[in-house]
């Protein structure tokens, strides 16, 4: 046998397969020199598991020793081939070890528990379930308590503080033959601030569909408490949408969305759950309740059931946004947030509201919320004209840019003109537009429009030509000792406003790409091309998409995709939902949602301080 034992460690598997074999017959003769393998850790696995085989109490008690081991992985076969063996003397040490080892031991070791059948273990594994490093040990942890059945541990283990524990009670308890789970138990845990412990809980329920009625009157307590905490939404709110799709979860939404009493923190959340519900189609009680909260004492509360309508294009609500959008005592974002709702369906002192703010002078988020409903609407021959004419030769580059798109809704010759005469005026207009965008621009008007903007795109030809060179007269800014402070500032500020659209740290909005930590990811150069030419390159996730439907092409980042609908991110407080009956056609743009122009909406300096803050971004926030 001791000859036998060298040879585990031999490199060739048939030798040490032959070796182990001969070990196992010799019987108890072998076990010392079983137990006197001290080479590598996976030499001394081979013995243990040769151990066991032998299966003597000389051979237990050697395996059972073997529990000690140093290497985790000597003490995980050791565990298994006591849970193999149904070795009860080694219960208490596999009490030990499920509680604080190596993962794989606490694995191996609740597996063991479960085998042995030892009903005093539950208590250990209970305990273990508090802190299981990772979804296996759970996982085994769990399989355990349900193949000892332990019910009363279980249920007391329900009243633990531990989330972790408390899932593993809660699914033992549903999964155990005749599911002895009391619908008291599981209802309260449907709402919990727990995400993993509230999915359990729902999963759990979902097998009972008699507790729907229980769990919906519970979710709704939650958010009627006058204590509602707003931390503790995002559990509520999946435990609602869990239940979405049962015809008392969506009537119980309608009632809240009618609830006068009902305070700002729960109509947003009211609100919220709606907007994230995957339905075929937005109940028609819902949409009353929607167009009732436009008129709600909150602003806040107002702007986003305004947005919500927008986003779900609901249907029915004209009149009322019609009598918001020209309400002239009302809140200018208020009034934008109803016609952006309201678009393409515009006329009248709408479109004259809407001109008013494209003034370099007006807030910069409600700016470009007023460029992109105009752009998504077809204005009368003469607010084209008049934005041809007056309003854009003085507008800075983003807004020009995105407000443009307008002009692909008419056809007539003298708008054609204005727009090309326009073009060729501005110079911030020559520095953000392409010759393919110009084109499609045109494209709809007659023969001579398209012959009269030629020297237009001659121009925009060598403008393209010149690209590569303005980006290197720009480079000398990236090292010139900008002021990150001031830059800061910019980025915060309402001048570009860079701060609707991204987000620092836990400041700013997730329309564009996260930017914290910026400077540590990228370089100068490519902050610097990323500025001056946004539609050179783009960031997965960020890809910009054009939407046909028959009346309008809606551009924006992808957010969702379900059957039924997609959901675009159009701009800083812009989110549509279009159900795919509408759509005709999904295509890939060249073109970004973040328009060309910003350095021409900066001074150099400005421009460098921008630069200098975005390449001080070097870490992430844990």
């Amino acid at each position: 046998p001791a000859a036998l034992a060298k040879l585990l460690l031999d490199p060739r598997p048939a030798v040490r397969d032959r070796a182990i074999e001969k070990l196992v017959s010799a019987g108890d003769d072998a076990v010392d020199a079983l137990v006197s393998v001290r080479a590598e850790a996976e030499a001394r696995a081979a013995a243990v598991f040769a151990l066991y085989r032998i299966g003597t109490l000389k051979s237990a008690r050697a395996v059972r020793a073997a529990l000690n081991d140093a290497d985790f992985r000597v003490r995980t076969a050791a565990a298994r081939c006591a849970g193999m063996s149904a070795d009860h003397a080694a219960g208490d040490r596999l009490m030990e070890m499920v509680k604080k080892d190596h993962p794989a031991v606490r694995r191996q070791a609740a597996a063991a528990l479960g085998q042995l059948g030892e009903v005093r273990a539950a208590g250990a594994l209970i305990a273990a379930a508090a802190d299981a490093p990772d979804r296996f040990v759970e996982h085994s942890i769990i399989y355990s308590l349900i193949t000892l059945g332990q019910v009363e541990p279980l249920r007391a283990a329900l009243r633990q503080p531990a989330p972790k524990i408390r899932k593993a009670a809660l699914i033992a308890l549903d999964q155990i033959d005749g599911s002895p789970l009391r619908r008291e138990e599981a209802v309260p845990l449907a709402g919990s601030k727990d995400r993993e412990l509230r999915a359990a809980a729902l999963f759990a329920v979902s097998h009972h569909p008699g507790w729907a009625a229980d769990v919906l009157q519970e979710l709704e307590l939650r958010v009627r408490e006058r204590n509602f905490d707003e931390a503790g939404s995002e559990g509520l709110k999946d435990a609602w949408l869990a239940f979405m799709p049962d015809e008392g979860a969506r009537k119980r939404i309608a009632d809240l969305l009618h609830d006068d009493s009902l305070g700002e923190r729960q109509a947003l959340f009211v609100l919220d759950t709606i907007d994230a519900a995957a339905l075929k189609q937005f109940p028609a009680e819902w949409t009353d309740g929607v167009g009732a909260l436009f008129d709600s004492p909150s602003r806040t509360v107002r702007l986003r059931a305004l947005d919500l309508a927008r986003a779900h294009a609901l249907a029915g609500l004209d009149s009322r946004l019609v009598r918001i959008g020209n309400d002239a005592a009302a809140p200018d974002t208020v009034r934008m947030a109803a016609l952006a709702a309201l678009a393409p369906r515009l006329d009248g002192e709408q479109y004259t509201f809407l001109i008013s703010k494209l003034s370099p002078k007006a807030d910069a988020i409600l700016r470009q919320t007023a460029a992109q409903t105009l752009a998504r609407s077809a204005p009368p021959k003469s607010d084209l004209l008049l934005l041809a004419r007056q309003r854009l030769p003085q507008a800075d580059p983003l807004t020009l840019s995105t407000v443009l798109e307008c002009f692909r809704s008419s056809h007539d010759q003298e708008v054609g003109a204005a727009l090309v005469q326009l073009l060729k005026k501005s110079p911030a207009a020559l520095g953000t537009l392409g010759e393919d965008r110009v084109k499609t621009l045109l494209s709809g008007y007659p023969d001579s429009v398209r012959d009269e903007s030629a020297p237009l795109l001659q121009s925009l030809r060598a403008a393209e030509k010149v690209r590569i060179d303005r980006l290197r007269k720009l480079e000398p800014l990236l090292t010139a000792g900008g002021d990150a402070g001031r830059g800061r500032r910019i980025f915060f500020g309402e001048t570009v406003a860079c701060y609707s659209c991204h987000t620092i740290g836990r400041e700013g909005g997730h329309v564009g790409p996260d930017l914290t930590g910026i400077g540590a990811i990228r370089s100068g150069h490519d902050l610097l091309e990323a500025i001056v030419f946004p539609s050179a390159s783009f960031v997965p996730g960020h890809e910009v998409y054009n939407v046909d439907t028959d009346t309008e092409r809606i551009s924006g980042v992808m957010r969702r995709q379900t059957a039924d609908a997609v959901t675009l991110v159009t701009g800083p407080n812009g989110e549509i939902r279009i159900p795919r009956s509408r759509i005709r056609k999904i295509a890939r743009s060249n073109v970004s949602l973040m328009p060309e122009g910003f350095d021409e909406s900066l001074n150099k300096t400005e421009l460098t301080d921008l630069l200098a803050f975005l390449q001080a971004e070097k870490t992430r926030p844990k």
